[in-house]
């Protein structure tokens, strides 16, 4: 099929896939820099069975310039053909087991994984991986190599826990085998970082990020790409863990450093600018945050309009403009991004439940709550179907699917979803997470909404979404959470403190927590004076802005005639 040089060459560049969170879309892989890789020693490949014949090379030669052509045209199907003729060959004169049959299957399986096809990729995968580690070992590159491919897969099939221990295992030989400053260290730990964030484990994916980022300083040049890459990996992981300020500055850093080396126009600098648009968006700052999304979308379209990338930008666009109150301009790119992750990944798959519950979102603020229920419905079981019992997608399900079913006044249906989307969300996250306040504001207005018996329990939840948004207000602007962006988060904080809602997309909890306390202060006369004061706190706290006036009025009303506040929730955009 080819010399086993030019073999080689061609399996490095598969080399350790590096992947970007928000959540969701995978850096094409990058060959390692030549000065950094360990280089192959050809005598590590062990003999064949025989040599090919005179027809046997003939057909090789043929093949090779087939696969050249058909890989340079993306013309899948074909490669992966054509590469099946190969391995027939090459099984007959190296041997089933032998590494140059080992490539041959991972190619293959590439071209299969490059037609969304990971199922069949997979064993191909298994086997590619098993040969390589069997014949060469387990610290040999070509190794280490089938084995990020595998785990890769898994995870594009949703199978994150099968690929975490591979992970874990490329990253123990890489550090064996090349000592802990390295740069295949530094993406064994992005990888596993990735894989960790993926199940959920924001946590625990944000130490192995850090791992990463600090072999990559000691290690990788300031202007490496695939220092940008951990950069914007460390932002995503501030990001899942709330601290969205500290992460702007990371996302900036990478995106600068990606358009220098790479060019406006590069897919890595659609990922920096989409992402940059998430966290602008999930600080408030939307009217920011929609040219940010709109540059990557560009991008994206020009490359490919059916791509997962272009649905990821469809989508993020679509989100920024709900937030914005754009809901019949957002319908139609909500539905793009469905219909081109249906035809990727099928309709049973955890990326294509996102796109059932942003389109339900959508028409469930245009009023069409009831309509809107069998798709929240559909996304919920298909993320319980496939992904762990603690996963964070299962909680928001709960609650999206909770807040339709209460604007229906289906409160007795909708109150156990509440109960758990809001403990896995305090198991999950933390005390403190903003996604937390978001879900207890939302219970809040329920037991709200549910009358006398239930309204205590409102207070409770109320209260305790509005010290969270307290919590993280205070921490803005004294810095202490900060870290080294201290200074960074300060001065944003301060600029926009004429507006609530800017630097706290979450500020909805205090007039949730204004409507409960007064609506419970009716019903029990022996607290009310306490009642009202802890609602008039709750009113200053809204701010002097026009929104957070507009809030405020809103609960108002709501406490004079036992009308819901609208509730800020937030859709997740999610895949990057």
């Amino acid at each position: 099929m080819t010399t086993r040089p030019r073999r080689h060459a061609l399996l490095l560049s598969a080399a350790l896939i590096a992947l970007a969170l928000p959540a969701i879309t995978a850096a094409k892989p990058a060959a390692p820099a030549p000065a950094q890789a360990k280089a192959i020693d050809p005598a590590s490949i062990p003999p064949g069975i025989r040599a090919a014949n005179a027809a046997e090379q003939a057909q090789l030669a043929k093949i090779t310039a087939g696969l050249e052509s058909a890989t340079a045209e993306k013309r899948w199907a074909d490669a992966v053909a054509l590469g099946r003729q190969a391995l027939a060959i090459e099984e007959a004169t190296s041997g089933p087991a032998h590494p140059e049959v080992a490539g041959t299957l991972g190619l293959i399986a590439g071209w299969l994984a490059e037609q969304d096809k990971y199922g069949e990729a997979a064993p191909l995968y298994e086997r590619s991986f098993a040969i390589f580690e069997k014949s060469l070992g387990e610290g040999h590159p070509l190794t280490a190599t089938a084995a990020n491919n595998l785990a890769t897969n898994y995870q594009a099939q949703g199978r994150f826990a099968d690929a975490q221990p591979i992970y874990q295992r490329v990253l123990d030989a890489s550090i064996r085998t090349y000592g802990p400053k390295h740069r295949r260290v530094a993406l064994a730990y992005n990888n596993l970082g990735f894989n960790l964030a993926r199940q959920g484990r924001f946590a625990e994916a944000k130490g192995y990020y850090d791992q990463a980022l600090g072999v990559a300083n000691a290690a990788l040049g300031p202007d490496d790409g695939d220092r940008a890459l951990i950069l914007n990996n460390v932002a995503a992981s501030l990001d899942a863990l709330g601290q969205h300020v500290e992460a702007e500055a990371y996302y900036r850093q990478a995106l600068a450093m990606r358009i220098a080396k790479l060019g406006e126009q590069d897919p890595r600098v659609a990922v920096s600018y989409n992402n940059l648009g998430y966290n602008l968006n999930a600080q408030g700052r939307y009217e920011e945050a929609g040219p940010a999304y709109r540059k990557a979308l560009d991008i994206r379209v020009a490359r490919d309009p059916q791509a997962r990338a272009t649905a990821t930008s469809y989508n993020n666009v679509a989100h920024n403009l709900n937030r914005r109150g754009d809901y019949a301009a957002a319908a139609p790119l909500y539905a793009r991004a469905l219909a081109i992750w249906e035809k990727i990944y099928g309709p049973d798959h955890p990326i294509t439940a996102i796109g059932y519950s942003n389109v339900a979102v959508n028409m469930e603020r245009m009023g069409k709550a009831a309509e809107a229920q069998p798709l929240f419905e559909r996304a919920l079981k298909v993320r319980q179907a496939k992904l762990g019992a603690t996963h964070p997608d299962i909680a928001t399900g709960q609650i999206k699917l909770a807040h339709d079913l209460a604007s229906q006044k289906n409160y007795a249906q909708a109150a156990p979803l509440y109960d758990k989307g809001v403990a896995a969300r305090r198991a999950l996250l933390g005390p403190t997470h903003p996604s937390l306040a978001e879900a207890l504001t939302d219970q809040a207005e329920l037991l709200s909404d549910m009358g006398p018996a239930t309204r205590a329990k409102a207070v409770t939840a109320a209260r305790a979404a509005a010290d969270i948004v307290r919590q993280r207000r205070a921490a803005r602007l004294s810095g202490e959470a900060a870290g080294d962006a201290g200074a960074v988060q300060q001065t944003l904080a301060r600029a926009g403190a004429e507006d609530a809602t800017r630097i706290d997309p979450q500020a909805g909890a205090f007039a949730a927590l204004l409507r409960a306390s007064w609506l419970r202060a009716g019903d029990a006369p022996g607290e009310a004076a306490a009642l009202r004061g802890e609602g008039f706190t709750a009113a200053q706290d809204l701010g002097t802005s026009a929104a957070a006036q507009s809030m405020a009025q809103t609960a108002a009303r709501g406490i004079c005639m036992s009308m819901k506040v609208p509730i800020i929730t937030d859709i997740i955009a999610c895949i990057r």
